[in-house]
């Protein structure tokens, strides 16, 4: 299963927590609850992951961030299973027409 961490800050006036994934350097997003803003992070995962597949990018290998900033964000079972594929295929250097062809 595919986990990346996600860092969570929690702003006292507001209420509202900020969440970014730094393995990606880019992307935010916000919930207002702790269990709103672990909601939003999948969704901020999803479509990160999304953005650079479309754009036939490399996706970023999850690292290990620890303290209590951050949180980790498992991607349900099929995303994983696609994300890793997408991985694999890139790695291989095949493009999707040449694998066709086989």
């Amino acid at each position: 299963m595919t986990t990346y961490r996600a860092s969570l800050l929690h702003d006292p006036a507001s209420g509202a927590w900020t969440i970014t994934f730094p393995d990606f350097g880019w992307g935010v997003s916000q919930g207002q609850s702790l269990l709103h803003a672990l909601e939003m992070a999948r969704e901020l995962l999803h479509e990160l992951l999304a953005h650079l597949i479309r754009r036939d990018e490399p996706i970023p290998t999850p690292r290990k961030h620890p303290g209590r900033l951050f949180h980790s964000v498992h991607l349900p079972p099929f995303e994983s299973a696609k994300v890793e594929l997408y991985r694999a295929l890139k790695a291989s250097g095949l493009r999707k027409a040449e694998l066709a062809r086989r």
